[in-house]
């Protein structure tokens, strides 16, 4: 078992600051984390949670990295910031009163920013 490094971290923290410009976050209140992930997520080696009505999200770097698989905290950052991005959607989505309209416009938003950055 492997240590993620603070140097690691730093680089996904990094990363992930720069993509919340790019992406469109910068209103939103984004804390990073180096941390010990448990449960169900003590093998992911990053997480993504947000509450996309209040804006606010935790993005959190596995401590402990439990796989034995090759890695890039930059892909790593990427790949969370990409959940990120669909957060909406899947609030959206799961709406008790979500309709087609509120989804098409979410898609649109989406479809928006990664039109800047394809």
């Amino acid at each position: 078992m492997k240590k993620t490094t603070a140097q690691e971290f730093s680089q996904f923290r990094f990363e992930c600051k720069r993509l919340e410009l790019v992406l469109g976050f910068a209103s939103w209140d984004i804390t990073y984390q180096h941390k010990i992930l448990t449960g169900e997520n003590a093998d992911a080696i990053a997480l993504c949670e947000s509450d996309y009505d209040a804006r606010t999200c935790a993005i959190s770097f596995n401590l402990k990295r439990i796989t034995t698989k090759e890695y890039n905290p930059l892909q790593m950052a990427k790949h969370e910031m990409a959940h990120l991005l669909l957060a909406g959607m899947s609030a959206i989505g799961g709406d008790r009163f979500c309709t087609l309209k509120s989804l098409n416009a979410e898609e649109e938003k989406v479809t928006t920013v990664l039109e800047r950055i394809i």
